[in-house]
């Protein structure tokens, strides 16, 4: 069996933080309790999160291997836009935009082409998805990322 927690910051969050009400740390107590509990003689529990910094460090204690996915450099932010474009008519600069896409991850990059080919397919008077369309919409998803932190962060 395996167990996947993604958005696991959400219910591991550190104890420490004097911003969260006590009901949180109940909820990670409860987690470290039945994470003690876990049988991981046929199992494997995989925990997921975007904001490792956020999660309680005796969560941490109790996994063997801790696995980091950084953000593609440029030669990789490439290979993923040829793949993920490829069979489209793409007008403008690759080298500008993989090079303005930095820090992105895979899933970021994706989602901006995705959203860049639905509005391609819905604007009639367009002859061709260009990397701008791509751009923009990465740069309205690093904005989202930073309005949530700064959020985040006032609490």
């Amino acid at each position: 069996m395996v167990l996947l927690l993604d958005e696991a910051d959400a219910v591991a969050k550190n104890r420490e933080d004097r911003n969260d009400v006590g009901e949180l740390k109940r909820v990670v107590n409860s987690l470290l309790q039945a994470m003690d509990e876990f049988s991981s003689d046929k199992s494997i529990l995989i925990l997921a999160s975007n904001h490792q910094h956020l999660i309680d460090s005796a969560i941490w204690r109790r996994f063997d291997e801790v696995v980091e996915f950084t953000p593609p450099d440029s030669i990789q932010r490439r290979a993923y836009l040829r793949y993920l474009t490829s069979g489209i008519k793409l007008v403008g600069s690759i080298p500008e935009l993989v090079k303005r896409i930095g820090g992105l991850s895979f899933s970021d990059i994706q989602y901006s082409v995705i959203s860049a080919q639905k509005e391609f397919v819905l604007s009639h008077g367009t002859r061709a998805m260009t990397t701008t369309m791509i751009l923009e919409h990465a740069n309205k998803l690093k904005q989202k990322r930073a309005a949530a932190q700064a959020s985040r962060s006032q609490r």
